[in-house]
């Protein structure tokens, strides 16, 4: 590690574990300021990270937008699901893709609220909806906030965030919507009449287990099919699968344990369900091309509605909600009955109990 003193300022040389890091402090009454940006890219570098600097602006760096991506999420993954730092990669991609790429901006002091609500337009002209908007600005707010707090920043730019009109799907399927769909499984063209099962078992599937469509049952491995403490089978969903990053077990319906009886009658014990069914030209197409014309349904009917369905069918026959809550998987009951819709059957069933309960009183009272 080296500072020097240079014509006009102090050099900065530092070297650990084979990186290079160079810097230069303007002004020869500054070697404090020299000596604190050796030592913190000393501290940098021995976690791992690439610091670079490389710049100075007002006989101080600046703080690139890659160095702070780094210092913000790469270091620290290994305590986060695998889903979780996917998600941040395509953040941080879209990030990168419209303020480095396109704007050329490239220090974080470059980022102001305009530059944010240029960032806000591009991302809902591309079609992105307002909660996946929110979820990337979100990312490039705690790069902001982080390097605020520690001093890289004067302050953190005013972000309009964009109002979400429903963060719930308010949907969920009747018992006759669902048979016309499997009905309506049989009747696309596929190529193979071996896709048309696959649509119907996956129906099933999300229909009995209230699965995520594309994360978990998508995912349906029959190596997760184990026996619990009774001797019954179940569906373990491990952990690095589950949106909360908790491993939880499903019992397994009659018609569901039909399915899977169906994929492993040879024997087969470990491998993808639904390796053979593919989300686009498979599901989607099965989906916008003969469910919603034939039903007359837009964008509040989708596959993660099966997963409403699943919820409000389970209140509606009186289940415990934190039952329902340990079956979806959710961190929060608040959540859960978020999930859990009012059905037209469930207050009916409501109303009788509240006749019952007061020709009880009623009759209580005469005797």
């Amino acid at each position: 590690m080296t500072i020097r003193r240079g014509a006009t300022g102090w050099s900065i040389r530092v070297m650990v574990g084979g990186q290079a890091f160079r810097d230069f402090v303007k002004g020869h009454e500054n070697y404090a300021e020299a000596e604190a940006i050796e030592l913190d890219a000393i501290a940098a570098m021995k976690r791992g990270l690439s610091p670079k600097h490389g710049k100075v602006k007002d006989n101080k760096t600046v703080l690139t937008l890659q160095y702070a991506f780094d210092e913000n999420w790469s270091q620290n993954w290994q305590n986060q699901s695998i889903g979780y730092q996917k998600k941040i990669i395509q953040y941080w991609t879209a990030i990168k893709s419209y303020f480095i790429e396109e704007m050329g901006i490239r220090t974080l002091e470059q980022i102001d609220t305009k530059a944010i609500d240029g960032y806000i337009k591009a991302l809902r002209d591309s079609g992105n909806k307002a909660k996946t908007v929110n979820n990337k600005i979100l990312c490039l707010s705690s790069m902001l906030r982080l390097m605020f707090e520690r001093g890289h920043l004067k302050a953190v730019p005013i972000i309009h965030w964009v109002k979400v009109k429903n963060n719930s799907r308010p949907r969920y399927f009747s018992a006759i919507e669902e048979q016309e769909i499997l009905k309506m499984a049989d009747d696309f063209p596929f190529h193979t009449p071996n896709t048309n099962e696959l649509i119907k078992d996956f129906i099933i599937t999300l229909a009995d287990t209230g699965m995520r469509p594309w994360s978990e049952a998508k995912a349906l491995n029959l190596n997760w099919i184990v026996r619990n403490n009774r001797g019954e089978r179940i569906i373990r969903i491990p952990r690095d699968v589950t949106k909360t990053d908790t491993e939880r077990e499903l019992p397994i319906t009659p018609r569901l344990e039909k399915i899977l009886h169906r994929h492993t009658s040879h024997g087969v014990t470990e491998g993808l369900v639904f390796r053979d069914l593919d989300y686009k030209w498979h599901c989607q197409r099965f989906w916008n091309e003969l469910v919603r014309p034939t039903k007359g349904w837009g964008e509040l009917e989708v596959w993660y509605c099966f997963r409403h369905t699943f919820a409000t069918r389970l209140c509606e026959y009186d289940v415990n909600l934190k039952v329902v809550q340990s079956l979806l998987g959710h961190s929060c009951i608040t959540q859960t009955a978020r999930y859990a819709k009012t059905t037209d059957v469930a207050k009916q069933n409501a109303m009788n109990a509240l006749h019952e309960g007061r020709q009880n009183a009623l009759n209580a009272m005469v005797l």
